[in-house]
């Protein structure tokens, strides 16, 4: 069993099929497919199975898969660590945080954790909860700052609470509904929602989630973005209204509605993820400490916690 063939296969995997992975890997189709064929002969056992839809893993292959990625994640960070010592790099971070970190933040933590690492190489992935804590498991990125519910989803990462901050409902310059003094949830409800969403399904579940506790009828018009950008440009567009933290209003030139107390909305607690078989380098734990701080200074720290250590795991 060779590394090499390890990679190509990882690569299959992830990307979803030999003609993709060739791509990604500068290799030839038919050069991926020998190598994936002698790993199965090296194993002794298929790891996938081919068909008309894709590619499928195998029970072994499913095993196979998690081992290379933990084994493949292990080289990269032996490489790279002894390229620091003979002086070559100083070494990568790759994490993930939410839009609203991003666009209120970015500006503040990078420029602080520059000043200390200038030569460090960073890797940033604008992710929510799913999707953050998907690449995690996949070793992708090595933390993840997400907006986490009262329910903690996963017992297989450590977290540390970080900050909160307050939801408000945002809407263009020059809405329907900033002509009201104030807004009740009938009137709110008879607008189209912008919804981070890779579905409508995913959209109705999310609403069906959060809006009726605050007194908002539930609604069927919906307008999906894969990522914030694109539902801050939805925003711009129409008169969708769009659930964001307060501080994101006066980024984007929206304006926040004025609504009644029956139907404002509850904090949102922003969490630091990370693998409890990560060891996070000096330049990781430094870019960790700038973020949070400059999280707590923007947002709302919360009680007790500006000093926490993040070795904390449910």
């Amino acid at each position: 069993m060779k590394l090499q063939q390890l990679q190509v296969f990882a690569t299959v995997v992830r990307t979803g099929g030999f003609r993709s992975a060739a791509a990604a890997l500068n290799l030839t189709q038919a050069a991926v497919s020998k190598s994936v064929h002698a790993l199965e002969e090296n194993c002794g056992l298929p790891l996938l199975v081919r068909s008309a839809q894709g590619i499928h893993l195998t029970p072994h292959g499913e095993y196979l898969y998690g081992r290379a990625k933990v084994l493949l994640d292990e080289v990269r960070e032996t490489k790279e660590g002894l390229a620091v010592r003979r002086g070559l790099m100083a070494g990568s971070i790759r994490f993930a945080c939410n839009s609203a970190v991003m666009l209120s933040c970015l500006g503040v933590f990078l420029p602080w954790f520059r000043k200390r690492f200038p030569a460090t190489s960073i890797g940033l992935m604008d992710g929510g909860l799913m999707i953050s804590l998907q690449a995690l498991r996949e070793h992708r990125i090595d933390f993840a700052v997400c907006a986490v519910g009262e329910e903690w989803p996963s017992d297989q990462f450590m977290w540390e609470p970080v900050c909160c901050c307050e939801q408000v409902y945002a809407v263009r310059e020059g809405h329907p509904l900033l002509g009201q003094e104030i807004v009740d949830g009938q009137a709110i409800a008879r607008y189209e929602w912008a919804i981070i969403a890779e579905s409508f399904e995913e959209a109705r579940d999310r609403f069906a989630h959060c809006m009726p506790q605050v007194g908002i009828p539930l609604s069927e018009k919906y307008l999906t973005a894969g990522d914030a950008m694109s539902a801050v440009e939805l925003v711009r567009a129409s008169d969708a209204i769009l659930i964001v933290p307060e501080i994101v209003v006066s980024l984007n030139g929206f304006r926040k509605l004025p609504v009644v107390d029956s139907v404002k909305l509850p904090h949102l607690n922003f969490t630091l993820i990370m693998r409890k078989d990560f060891s996070p380098s000096k330049a990781c734990e430094y870019l960790i400490h700038c973020v949070k701080k400059t999280m707590q200074e923007k947002f709302q720290a919360l009680p007790g916690d500006s000093e926490r250590n993040y070795s904390q795991s449910v």
